[in-house]
This record gives C-alpha cells, sequence and structure tokens, in this order.
C-alpha cells in the first residue's frame, strides 16, 4: 500500500505494442457496459412516457458510458496518444454529462422554471468547455496532467450538489422515495475525493483511480434505481387515473 505517491504505471506488450494500465482499461470498460445498458433501458422508458426526464437520463447514460470507454482506452494507450488521447473523454463524461443531469432533473420542476434553466445550463457548460479548451491551449498537461481535470471538476461540483443533493433529497419527499438514491450517490462517491487527493493506492493492480471506478459502478447502479422507481412510481399513477375515470364512467 502506498500513500502520498503512486505505484509505477503497469507496461505490457502485446502484438509488438506497448500500453500501458490495462486495470484502467477494464475498469473503465465495466463501467462503461453498465452505464449504456441503463441507457437503453431509459430508452425503452421514454418511449413509454415520452418524459423528457428519461430522455435526458439516457442522454446521460449513453454519453457517460462512451465517454467513460474513451477514457480506458486513453490510457491504455497513453504511451502513443499522450495527452490528445485524453481530450474526448474529458469533454465527454467529464463535462457534457453533468448537463444531461441538470436537464434532467430540472425537467420535473415547473415547465415554466425549467425553461429558464435550460439556457443557463448550457452557457455554464460552453463556459466551461472554453475554460478546458483554454487549458489545454496553455498549459503543459504533459507535465501536469491533474491539470486536465479542472474543466469535469468544475462541471461535477457546479451540477451534482443542486441536481442529486438538493432536488433529490426535494423530490424524494414530495414524488417518489427512491429519489434518495441520488443524494445518497453523493456520499458514496465521497471517499473517492480522499483517495485521489492523499494518493491512497492499495495495490498496483488496484490503485486509487480503480477505487474510484468502484464507486462509479456503484453511483451508476444508484442513478438508474432513481430513474427506475420514478418511472414505476408514473406507471402506477396513470393506471390509478385509468382506474379512478373507469370507474367514473361505469357511474
Amino acid at each position: 500500500m502506498l500513500i502520498g505517491q503512486d505505484f509505477e504505471k503497469i507496461e505490457f506488450s502485446f502484438l509488438g505494442y506497448d500500453f500501458l494500465e490495462p486495470n484502467a482499461l477494464y475498469g473503465d470498460t465495466i463501467v462503461a457496459i453498465l452505464a449504456v445498458y441503463c441507457a437503453v433501458l431509459c430508452s425503452r422508458y421514454y418511449k413509454q412516457t415520452q418524459l423528457l426526464f428519461f430522455k435526458h437520463w439516457k442522454h446521460f447514460f449513453y454519453v457517460f458510458g462512451i465517454g467513460f470507454f474513451l477514457g480506458g482506452v486513453a490510457h491504455f494507450c497513453y504511451g502513443y496518444w499522450g495527452i490528445p488521447g485524453k481530450v474526448i473523454p474529458w469533454y465527454v463524461s467529464g463535462i457534457t454529462s453533468a448537463l444531461f443531469i441538470e436537464l434532467g432533473m430540472a425537467s420535473l420542476l415547473p415547465k415554466e422554471r425549467y425553461k429558464k434553466l435550460v439556457p443557463f445550463f448550457i452557457i455554464k457548460t460552453g463556459v466551461i468547455w472554453i475554460i478546458q479548451a483554454l487549458l489545454i491551449a496553455f498549459v503543459d498537461l504533459e507535465k501536469e496532467p491533474g491539470l486536465g481535470l479542472i474543466g469535469p471538476t468544475l462541471a461535477m461540483i457546479t451540477a451534482l450538489p443542486t441536481s442529486l443533493g438538493v432536488l433529490g433529497y426535494r423530490f424524494s419527499k414530495t414524488i417518489t422515495p427512491t429519489f434518495k438514491y441520488l443524494w445518497w450517490s453523493l456520499i458514496v462517491f465521497s471517499p473517492s475525493l480522499l483517495f485521489q487527493a492523499m494518493k491512497i493506492n492499495f495495490h498496483q493492480w488496484f490503485d486509487r483511480n480503480d477505487v474510484s471506478h468502484v464507486l462509479m459502478f456503484v453511483n451508476i447502479l444508484f442513478y438508474f434505481l432513481a430513474v427506475k422507481g420514478y418511472f414505476y412510481f408514473q406507471k402506477d399513477s396513470n393506471e390509478g387515473k385509468k382506474s379512478i375515470e373507469a370507474r367514473g364512467s361505469i357511474s
């Protein structure tokens, strides 16, 4: 176990090519598969309900999953692609995915408020995109690769506490209890910040990034449990309305 420093990156050769961090590739791939599977289910929910909530969450799971997989490939092929290989994952899973969480949760607010928030969310995301572009253009990220996470970090801290924390808690009290999984996800993932900040690494094959992958896997499950819970809440509500209408027509 190492604290305050990282193990040397795992290197291996295959078919004449040299690769790095296979643990990052398989960790990211597992999370990506789960996210895309959740996206497929959310797509079905959207087709049945036509609610923006499911449409935005579908986009989140697709964007996050694809971006996360590309992030694993970027780690794996870092010897060939370097920092440019990480640019797309930073923008996709790191920044843009947070926008879809915001849109999804805000879609449950009154329509007028939702319409006012949409431009704000888009402009904020655009500003973060520009900040990230300036970092890539003017900072030597080869020497300080951690600075490349500034954009994704800004996106997360300006989106998740309010969308998952505040609205998740509010909706768990006013809509369906399953929204509790959203604010639970913030608590579950918080140890990852400590592991990353203090560089706590259990083993060369299970370092601080692998810990983050495990916690992210749990978070994706929590996100989906909240979305699934709302789908069944809507389904039960609609069936209840139909039952009441049927009894009214009979009487």
